[in-house]
């Protein structure tokens, strides 16, 4: 008789938070992240995959593109929120131990994917220089090698600038009418984009792509969310009150269809923000949530989005080598290639979860028990708070 198969502790934790969400965890939220994830996906599918005649009659693979946005208003939320909570505890940032943290949530699996990319380079004999802006994070200005790179290089951007900008708008504001700093970065945003405009000679498809890829002319989700995290660390009352969110996610979503139909090429990312935020501010409101929205799925998709972010384009080439002919053969043979490398994307984000991402999260989370313990010396011991409600990306 064989003995049993055993797992090592370690890959048995990291299954464990991969299928059982801590106590902490917003349900909602989750569905927002997968939404993101399939979003960014379905559409680089359809872009793989473009010669499928049936493409076209999906709108929704038209959209994909949007995905970002909707990942930029929740990373503005979550790191918005980590951030407010410091100033309206300590009055201030620890910038350091902020980046740090979010250094050894990042860095580790993303650096992998660059050291992975330069290999491939290499092995190709092409020139290895050329993955540079992504080891630096600056593929949103510089052309780079890695999918998706370039807003990777933006939220990473946003992580510096955000706890700076809000140190310094303390030394002369309250936390709570920091509130500030978001609405003008929102404007600001909306004059860089038109001072791009009125200065290109780009064909409008060009002038497109040379607005989407800067921070500094499309992070309005970044400062949407920021701006939500700050109504719910300091108004958190007000998100309990149903008639609030529900009159104040139908303007933002009213604002956003306007903003857009004003001018969809200089307010297109405003009114993403604004719509997708309307779905952010329902999630973290007292508003019910579908009982089908609840299922673990989005969980485990959420937790593994980081990594399917980073593996996805490189497996719809992979697989389109060998599936191309299946997805032109109707509607059943369309979706069965997109659920197969979807599946396949899915499986190679887990694996690096275990191998790569796991390891790092609970050194993060062991620190940053340390960093507590040490504050206040009374707290017992037991399982890291920042390791069992770690959910987001």
């Amino acid at each position: 008789m064989k003995a049993p198969v055993r797992i090592p502790a370690g890959f048995r934790e990291g299954l464990d938070d991969l299928f059982h969400p801590p106590r902490a965890n917003v349900a909602a939220l989750d569905v927002l992240r997968s939404a993101a994830i399939l979003l960014v996906f379905t559409g680089h599918y359809a872009g793989f995959f473009h010669a499928a005649p049936l493409i076209p009659h999906f709108q929704i693979l038209r959209w994909g593109w949007t995905g970002v946005d909707l990942f930029f208003v929740l990373s503005g939320l979550l790191i918005g929120t980590q951030l407010w909570k410091e100033l309206d505890r300590t009055g201030r940032i620890r910038i350091g131990h902020f980046l740090l943290r979010r250094g050894l949530r990042i860095w580790p699996l993303y650096f992998s994917f660059v050291i992975f990319a330069a290999a491939a380079l290499y092995f190709k004999r092409s020139s290895v220089a050329t993955i540079w802006p992504d080891g630096f994070f600056l593929s949103n200005i510089f052309p780079g090698q890695l999918g998706g790179g370039w807003s990777l290089s933006t939220e990473e951007q946003f992580y510096i600038a955000a706890p700076i900008l809000l140190s310094l708008f303390v030394l002369i504001l309250l936390p709570r009418r920091l509130w500030i700093v978001p609405c003008i970065t929102i404007v600001a945003l909306v004059l860089a984009r038109a001072w791009v405009i009125a200065h290109s000679y780009l064909i409008d498809s060009d002038l497109r792509i040379e607005l989407y890829l800067p921070i500094y002319t499309h992070a309005d989700g970044l400062a949407v969310g920021v701006l939500l995290a700050w109504l719910s660390v300091f108004h958190k009352a007000w998100l309990r009150l149903k008639t609030f969110t529900a009159v104040a996610a139908g303007m933002m979503v009213i604002c956003g269809f306007g903003l857009y139909r004003i001018d969809s090429l200089l307010l297109n990312f405003t009114a993403l923000g604004l719509i997708y935020g309307s779905l952010e501010l329902y999630a973290i409101s007292a508003l019910p949530l579908p009982g089908i929205l609840r299922s673990k799925v989005f969980y485990l998709v959420s937790r593994l989005s980081f990594g399917l972010y980073l593996n996805h384009t490189g497996m719809l080439i992979l697989m389109r080598n060998w599936l191309s002919g299946w997805s032109s053969r109707g509607i059943f043979g369309l979706w069965a290639v997109y659920f197969l490398c979807l599946a396949a994307s899915l499986f190679v984000a887990a694996v690096t979860f275990l191998v790569i991402e796991w390891p790092f999260l609970r050194i993060r989370a062991r620190w940053v028990d340390h960093q507590r313990l040490a504050a206040s010396p009374s707290a017992g011991p037991g399982t890291p708070k920042s390791l069992a409600a770690g959910s987001a990306v």
